[in-house]
């Protein structure tokens, strides 16, 4: 599971456990930075932010993982690949930025970085 603290501001984390034990909160595995811990506090960013709306799959044809985001900073939806789910991103490269806007939503709050589950 990829996750971010409630906002738009913070950092993402990988979280992992057997899909018969999801409702053991002991069963539960956070990745801190070199290895899987029982420790929720011990668990280290795979990504640093602000992110929000965060969207992570993994792309067979690159033979890796893509981290699509907003930055709502950067006024950006942010493209990121990794070897690894844990971590090893590249670059936060901007994929759309000052992207249209209507009357009821402002750029670039209102744009999901969503990625096509086909891929």
């Amino acid at each position: 599971m990829i996750g971010t603290p409630k906002g738009r501001f913070g950092n993402t984390y990988v979280a992992g456990v057997p899909e018969q034990q999801v409702l053991q909160k002991k069963a539960w595995r956070y990745w801190d930075g070199r290895t899987w811990s029982p420790q929720e506090s011990a668990a280290v960013p795979i990504a640093v932010g602000p992110i929000s709306e965060v969207s992570v799959q993994w792309n067979a044809y690159l033979g890796k993982w893509l981290m699509m985001y907003l930055d709502e900073q950067r006024a950006s939806v942010v493209l990121r690949s990794a070897t690894s789910i844990t971590g090893g991103r590249g670059a936060a490269n901007r994929w759309l930025s000052e992207a249209p806007t209507t009357p009821a939503c402002t750029a670039p709050s209102c744009i999901r970085g969503r990625q096509h589950p086909g891929n």
